[in-house]
């Protein structure tokens, strides 16, 4: 595709999830090669150095260098200022604005249609504590054992498989159930099982406090599971591994 034709690509398929105001910044920098997107304020900045002035100390995450060939797609930019994007990097003040705007629109809507993750994957499995307790307000009318599209896995799934006792403790508080099994027929305490034996091999030879706390969040994982679903202990996969045999 030639620069003209994607100049009006851009300019006519941008819609509200990616302002004309950010295309038309794009294609006006086409000739700077140091256009950065800040993915906690949403927005492009232009210079030498990097990050660039807007881009905030507590942004934890890192500015993406956007090339003149566009090698950003419009379906990148559109998921930069979706729900799932805002719960992925903990920003609560942009994910709120957005569930008080048009929840209905934005609590269980997905990533793409291939992965069909939610907004609540994302904040569950990247420790965001405060945006899975955001999502699940009653008000927003949150599917706390909603699937993704690849795996069929939930967002407690996603939880134990990262060591996210606290988001396992509160997504079983609102309702998830931990019986439900992916498509490799695992559970959730498989995925607990997993993270541990990850973490166990990381830790072999260092990092004898990373591993303790590690194990401490895992007995507090399996507690809250095996509470909300006894039988999970004696439950295998699809290779006939129970959650204790399973490894990696």
């Amino acid at each position: 595709m030639c620069f003209f034709h994607l100049r009006i690509f851009l300019h006519f398929f941008a819609d509200e999830c990616c302002t004309h105001e950010i295309m038309r910044e794009m294609m006006n920098e086409s000739n700077n090669n140091n256009i950065y997107y800040c993915q906690f304020t949403s927005t492009i900045a232009n210079g030498k150095n990097h990050p660039p002035a807007n881009h905030p100390p507590e942004c934890k995450c890192y500015s993406r260098i956007l090339s003149s060939s566009y090698d950003q797609s419009l379906e990148e930019l559109k998921f930069q200022k979706s729900a799932c994007h805002f719960a992925q990097i903990g920003n609560v003040a942009k994910l709120k604005q957005l569930l008080e705007k048009d929840f209905e629109r934005w609590t269980n809507s997905i990533d793409t249609q291939l992965s069909g993750l939610t907004p609540l994957h994302y904040a569950s499995r990247n420790g965001h504590s405060e945006c899975v307790k955001l999502l699940l307000e009653k008000k927003y009318e949150c599917e706390v054992n909603a699937r993704t599209k690849s795996g069929n896995s939930t967002a407690l799934m996603r939880a134990s498989a990262t060591g996210e006792a606290e988001i396992v403790e509160v997504l079983l508080k609102a309702g998830a159930d931990a019986s439900l099994r992916d498509d490799d027929g695992e559970t959730a305490l498989h995925k607990a099982n997993t993270f541990i034996w990850q973490e166990k091999r990381r830790c072999e030879d260092f990092e004898e406090e990373r591993r303790k706390r590690a194990e401490m969040k895992f007995e507090k994982i399996v507690k809250a599971l095996v509470a909300n679903y006894p039988e999970a202990t004696t439950v295998t996969n699809r290779r006939g591994e129970k959650p204790c045999e399973r490894k990696v």
